[in-house]
């Protein structure tokens, strides 16, 4: 756990990006083949069979979200670029490879049966969870703790930090100064969530008490 916090204090956030969309997530695992091109080309010029999105999780999910074709997309576990997929399902249906994760669109899929979403995780653009933090011994540049737990990009680390850590029920991310990459924080309660357009949650399906 310790290796995956902040070692840095976070700078405030910036951000005009207000969406809210939920897909659940299944992590390292990939649905291989089941592309959904979107006119991108290679260097010479010549479309590609399928669709990659880079500015993490966010801007994917978005890419996903404007297109009905798009009923899934693999990201990065990582890293901030995904790719576009034409086909969602439970993890019976998908690939391990420990180098993505599976985000399924929550709106594009039924509630049950072999074609719902599966996943640990439900992933909620554009909204925070007030207060619930935790204090995980994380230190400020003066060396003072403080009464919450910042950890480090990306998807990976921040499902495996609030899985790992007692209690954890969520995490709510958000990037740091343009550029800078997105921070991961640990609550300990799955809501109430709030519109929020700075923030984005991540809450685990089967909570722990």
């Amino acid at each position: 756990m310790q290796g995956l916090l902040l070692q840095q204090p976070v700078p405030s956030l910036h951000l005009s990006e207000d969406f809210d969309i939920k897909y659940t997530i299944i992590a390292q695992a990939v649905h291989d083949g089941e592309e959904d091109p979107c006119g991108q080309t290679d260097a010479s010029g010549n479309p590609v069979e399928y669709c990659r999105i880079c500015g993490g999780v966010r801007a994917v999910a978005a890419a996903c979200d404007k297109r009905s074709s798009c009923l899934s997309f693999d990201i990065e576990a990582q890293g901030d670029c995904g790719y576009l997929k034409s086909k969602r399902g439970p993890a019976t249906e998908t690939t391990y490879n420990n180098n993505y994760f599976n985000f399924c669109k929550l709106s594009a899929a039924p509630a049950s049966g072999p074609n719902s979403c599966g996943g640990t995780y439900t992933y909620i653009r554009g909204h925070d969870i007030n207060g619930w933090e935790t204090n995980c011994g994380w230190k400020n540049q003066q060396g003072e703790t403080q009464g919450y737990c910042p950890v480090k990009p990306y998807v990976l680390n921040w499902l495996g930090a609030c899985s790992d850590y007692p209690g954890c029920q969520a995490v709510v991310v958000g990037p740091n100064s343009p550029g800078d990459e997105p921070i991961g924080y640990l609550k300990m309660r799955p809501g109430p969530t709030v519109p929020s357009p700075k923030w984005d949650v991540f809450v685990q399906k089967e909570n722990k008490r």
